[in-house]
């Protein structure tokens, strides 16, 4: 009698548990990533109290082969949220409904996460004209949401001695795109160039016009 209960206790234990588990990839350089921090939340019911926003759950660290893996009693969340954050990355959030429990009692998602790199344009009015000169300079694959991000926002200078010079991160190991207007002698040349941002570095970039 004690065995069999002992083993009915067990059964209903294994089945109000759920797993989440998964690998977290570099997407510059194709490797999954140790010691990257994995914060799960949760939105619902936490510990008898409805809230609809997200909830800190628990909070773990990636191993040697980018694993991490949450084991959670149910409860009646809403949904997760996944988090993940790491020095010189990107940060990246991946949400889902608890209604993928009904089905199975795990859920297993490899989430890729963007390394940094920086960029340091130098933009110079080298070739001078009057002081109608006007330059608008934009990167068209930038916008990211982070204080110092590059950005889709234009960059715009008048005159015969512009010269400016401003740093700003973007996806390491990718191309970034720019534009720049250029206005001299009532004349406007549209130009359309890139660069390769490599990850973890610097890149720094001379722009006369």
């Amino acid at each position: 009698m004690f065995a069999g209960l002992m083993l009915l206790t067990s059964c209903k234990k294994d089945k109000n548990e759920i797993i989440i588990s998964g690998k977290i990839l570099d997407s510059g350089f194709g490797n999954y990533l140790v010691g990257a921090t994995v914060k799960l939340s949760g939105n619902g019911i936490q510990n008898g109290i409805y809230s609809p926003d997200f909830v800190e759950l628990e909070t773990i660290t990636t191993d040697a082969g980018g694993n991490f893996s949450f084991t959670r009693t149910k409860d009646r969340s809403d949904s997760f949220r996944i988090t993940v954050t790491k020095n010189e990355y990107f940060s990246e959030v991946h949400e889902f409904s608890s209604t993928v429990f009904s089905a199975s009692s795990e859920y297993v998602k490899e989430i890729q996460i963007k390394p940094s790199g920086y960029l340091q344009i130098h933009f110079y009015n080298a070739y001078p004209s009057d002081d109608d000169d006007q330059v608008v300079f934009y990167f068209s694959n930038a916008g990211q949401n982070c204080p110092d991000c590059c950005t889709n926002t234009p960059h715009t200078g008048y005159g015969p001695a512009f010269d400016t010079t401003f740093t700003c991160r973007f996806y390491g190991n990718q191309k970034i795109c720019f534009l720049r207007s250029v206005t001299k002698n009532q004349h406007t040349n549209v130009y359309l160039d890139s660069l390769f941002c490599p990850a973890f570095e610097t890149t720094t970039y001379q722009i006369p016009y």
